[in-house]
């Protein structure tokens, strides 16, 4: 529901401008706020800046949120994984892999895929 009730708030044209993003990811917040566990608005704000050609770094409140978050020990599994992205891209590779082992420990379906990021990025490290 909340999905499609955000989505239907912009076009779904390429490119959308820097603002128009801005304040998707203002509304965005509200929805990880109040529900952080909840991957919709998640992938919906993930989707939005990278499906628009920019990097998640690009929106600093959109890393002060995910930051803020796991200060105060809020382990949401789609929280902790845009913050390793985030690590990731600003070349903090020590830190992603950390966030990636504690996501290794919470239990999904997922611990291989968490096995192959670390890899992925020791071997990143290596060169």
């Amino acid at each position: 529901y909340v999905i499609i009730l955000m989505s239907s708030r912009i076009s779904s044209g390429i490119n959308a401008e820097y603002g128009v993003i801005e304040r998707e990811l203002e509304y965005t917040r509200a929805y990880i706020n109040k529900a952080p566990n909840n991957e919709s608005p998640w992938n919906y704000a993930t989707g939005m800046i990278k499906g628009n050609g920019h990097s998640l770094v690009d929106f600093k409140s959109f890393v002060e949120l995910c930051e803020d978050l796991y200060s105060r020990q809020i382990r949401s599994p789609f929280g902790l994984k845009v913050l390793a992205e985030i690590r990731e891209e600003r070349e903090d590779y020590a830190k992603a892999i950390d966030i990636y082992m504690v996501l290794k420990e919470t239990p999904t379906v997922r611990d291989r895929y968490w096995d192959y990021k670390v890899q992925c990025i020791r071997e990143l490290m290596s060169c």
